[in-house]
């Protein structure tokens, strides 16, 4: 979700549709098979080869499978964001707002970003990354 503005300003660049098509389908995946109720972003996600169905979720660079790896948050944040700005889609607007509501809701008494919100308090792994994406 990061890139994903590389595809949309192909298509403003070379008039060409295509990518911001590819934009808007991997965002509508994203939508809906990476971001859980809550707001947390998965990080990986298998799908069938056959069907496109999703299968299952890996942890990936988070503390463990399930939690939510702060910097694939914010990733997702700005991919959605961006998607929003460049297709006026109000469902795009509305996961940014979701995601970030989780983010800023899990954000440290101490105002410190971790790898995972749900990593153990010690030894204690700090994102720099991920805070200045999300600021």
């Amino acid at each position: 979700m990061f890139n994903i503005p590389l595809l949309y300003w192909a298509s403003e660049e070379t008039k060409d549709p295509r990518f911001a098509g590819i934009a808007v389908r991997h965002a509508d995946t994203v939508l809906a098979n990476f971001i859980r109720p809550d707001g947390s972003v998965r990080h990986i996600v298998e799908f069938d080869p056959a069907t496109g169905a999703f299968v299952r979720d890996y942890g990936g660079q988070g503390y463990a499978q399930g939690p939510s790896w702060t910097r694939g948050q914010t990733w997702a944040l700005y991919g959605f964001v961006m998607s929003f700005k460049h297709t006026g889609s109000v469902r795009y607007l509305a996961a940014a707002q979701k995601v970030a509501e989780y983010f800023i809701r899990h954000i440290p008494a101490d105002g410190r970003i971790p790898v995972d919100f749900c990593q153990p308090a010690e030894p204690f792994y700090q994102d720099d990354i991920a805070a200045a994406v999300a600021a």
